[in-house]
């Protein structure tokens, strides 16, 4: 019935529960931040393993980042792949030419067909036959105009000849250009292959430490925070 003890007795014990509330909080926070410390250490062990990782492959295929050559390595290897199939084809296209030229004739092949200097001995040719058939129904084989005739003829069937197998020759020599070139697109395709492959494990392995370095400062930072709140006496009671 003391006015001032009953006043001493009640907010006593309100502070104590509010003392008692802060102790458990304070306990509680204590135990969280324990177990963050050793996930940060754990967390710390990864983020340095995996950063010497991605720092020794650096050093290994000597790029410093890969990320600004991604959209280079992929334009480099569609052109690479268009190359390569134009140069399949080329190829193709030739050893076709090449293989009807064994069988039959070269006579049908737009080259020689098509050719100004072909054209112009099959012409001078045609008209020197014609001459010589003329003589010789005219004059016999014997006479010496058409041994002329006939030696002009030969002369002309052997530079036509020469030529058509100049032609030929030179779609040989192409058909060479198109398999070394075709040969040296599927080594290129093969050495940008494995720079893309590089590029695909620097960039996994970039992830992972970056991944490894947000949740440690993550952690780090809730671990600096557990450590504020538990060196302040905030209570989220109050005396009305």
């Amino acid at each position: 019935y003391d006015p001032r003890l009953a006043a001493q007795v009640t907010n006593t014990v309100v502070n104590t529960f509010i003392e008692q509330g802060y102790e458990e909080q304070h306990d509680s926070i204590m135990k969280s931040t324990a177990w963050l410390s050793k996930q940060l250490d754990d967390i710390r062990t990864k983020m340095e393993d995996s950063n010497r990782v991605l720092t020794d492959f650096q050093k290994k295929i000597g790029v410093a980042d890969l990320d600004d050559n991604k959209s280079t390595f992929s334009e480099q290897m569609e052109e690479l792949n268009r190359q390569l199939t134009q140069a399949e084809a080329d190829r193709i296209q030739i050893q076709a030419m090449l293989r009807n030229v064994r069988v039959g004739s070269a006579d049908w092949l737009p080259e020689v067909r098509d050719n100004p200097v072909v054209q112009q001995l099959s012409e001078k040719l045609a008209d020197a036959q014609s001459q010589l058939s003329q003589a010789t129904v005219v004059y016999g084989k014997n006479h010496p105009n058409v041994k002329k005739l006939q030696n002009q003829v030969d002369e002309l069937g052997k530079q036509l000849n020469a030529q058509k197998l100049a032609i030929v020759g030179s779609i040989h020599s192409s058909y060479d250009a198109a398999n070394a070139r075709e040969q040296l697109m599927n080594s290129q395709i093969k050495g940008t292959t494995s720079q893309l492959n590089q590029m695909a494990r620097y960039n996994a392995l970039k992830k992972d430490a970056q991944a490894n370095s947000e949740l440690y400062n993550s952690l780090y930072a809730r671990v600096k925070e557990a450590g504020i709140s538990a060196a302040s006496k905030s209570s989220n009671l109050r005396v009305v």
